[in-house]
């Protein structure tokens, strides 16, 4: 038997029922065995796949950050509200008027 061609397919499972699938194939080069060829696949397709965890990680971590940062200004924004609250209450206890609509030019 002559082997002409290899093919080699790696499955890994994911978070939340997601898979995930490399395949490969080679045309053996003259003087390569079967084995060099799919020896190279097999490092081709593991050095895929892991990138693909890679990419995974870092979009997750990147989710996480980005909910932080809107918990964070959520915060903020709750904190500047608060202010605003009490300044206003403020200047309308001395008679001053916080009616913005007329004073702003837009």
């Amino acid at each position: 038997m002559k082997i002409t061609t290899l093919s080699f397919r790696q499955l890994r499972s994911g978070p939340g029922y997601e898979h995930r699938a490399v395949e490969a194939t080679a045309i053996l080069e003259d003087g390569e065995t079967p084995e060099e060829a799919l020896d190279d696949l097999q490092q081709w397709v593991a050095r895929q796949i892991g990138a693909d965890q890679d990419s995974l990680r870092r979009i997750q971590f990147e989710i996480e950050r980005l909910k932080d940062t809107e918990r964070n200004l959520t915060g903020e924004v709750a904190a500047y509200r608060e202010r605003w609250a009490r300044a206003r209450a403020f200047l309308e206890r001395h008679g001053l008027s916080t009616d913005l609509s007329e004073s702003m030019p837009f």
